[in-house]
């Protein structure tokens, strides 16, 4: 109940991972953190990210 009347609110996110929804509160130095748990939720966007990219240049061989 604290945070949500302190001056640190604005640190205080929700996770954008797909059907997560959790809040957290930033306190990395920078308020660059994005993920409720990076091992987690900030993983399962990566390997997506990263099966999409894959996938996208395995078309552009198949067309040359």
């Amino acid at each position: 109940m604290q945070v949500l009347l302190s001056e640190e609110l604005h640190r205080v996110k929700e996770c954008p991972g797909d059907g997560c929804g959790w809040l957290f509160f930033d306190r990395s130095r920078n308020q660059s953190r994005r993920w409720c748990n990076g091992q987690d939720c900030g993983n399962r966007v990566r390997v997506r990210q990263h099966y999409q990219r894959h996938r996208i240049s395995k078309k552009g061989e198949d067309n040359a």
